[in-house]
C-alpha cells in the first residue's frame, strides 16, 4: 500500500483536527485532495476512504446541504464498515446530521448502535464518550434534564468543575 495509504490515514487525522478547531475550508480542501488521491490510488473500498467521505459529508451538512450530505454518509458509511474504529467515529457524523433535520429518534438509534459495537469491540474512549455527549445533548432537547445532567456527570463533566480534556463539546 506504500506511502498513499499512510497520507490517507494522516490526513484524515489532520483534516479532523483542522476541523474540530473551526479551520472549516482548509479542512474540506484537504479531504477533496485525499479523496482525490485515494481514487487516484484505487483505495475507494478502504475504510480510511470511507471515513474520508463522511467527513465531507459533515462539511455538506455544515453548509445546509442535507440531502447531499445524507447520501454521502451511506456511500462513507458502508465502505467504512470494514473497521469499526473509523466507522463509529463515522456515525457521530450521522447523528450529527440527524439531529439537524431533528430527526432525534433516529439520531438516538445511532447512539445505541454505538454503544452495541463497543459492548463487541470495546471502542475507543473518544468515540463512546463523543456518542454519550449526543445523548445528553439529546435529552436536553427533548427536555430531559435530568437524564442530560446524569450523562454528562457520569462523563465528569459537572457545573463549576474544570472542562474533562477532549470533551470540551459537552460544556457547549
Amino acid at each position: 500500500l506504500g506511502n498513499e495509504y499512510f497520507m490517507l490515514s494522516t490526513g484524515y487525522k489532520v483534516a479532523t483536527s483542522l476541523y474540530y478547531i473551526g479551520n472549516l475550508s482548509e479542512a474540506k480542501s484537504m479531504v477533496e485532495n485525499l479523496l482525490k488521491i485515494a481514487e487516484a490510488k484505487s483505495f475507494g473500498g478502504f475504510a480510511i476512504t470511507g471515513a474520508l467521505k463522511v467527513l465531507l459529508a459533515e462539511f455538506l451538512r455544515q453548509e445546509r446541504e442535507f440531502q447531499k450530505s445524507l447520501q454521502l454518509i451511506e456511500v462513507g458509511l458502508e465502505i467504512a464498515f470494514k473497521d469499526k474504529p473509523p466507522y463509529s467515529w463515522s456515525k457521530l457524523y450521522k447523528i450529527a446530521l440527524m439531529f439537524s433535520l431533528g430527526q432525534y429518534d433516529s439520531a438516538l438509534g445511532i447512539v445505541t448502535e454505538i454503544e452495541e459495537m463497543h459492548e463487541d469491540f470495546s471502542l475507543p474512549y473518544f468515540i463512546t464518550s463523543a456518542a454519550r455527549i449526543w445523548k445528553a445533548i439529546i435529552a436536553y432537547v427533548n427536555s430531559e434534564s435530568d437524564l442530560a445532567i446524569e450523562i454528562l456527570e457520569s462523563l465528569g463533566i459537572v457545573e463549576g468543575k474544570a472542562p474533562v480534556n477532549g470533551l470540551e463539546r459537552g460544556y457547549l
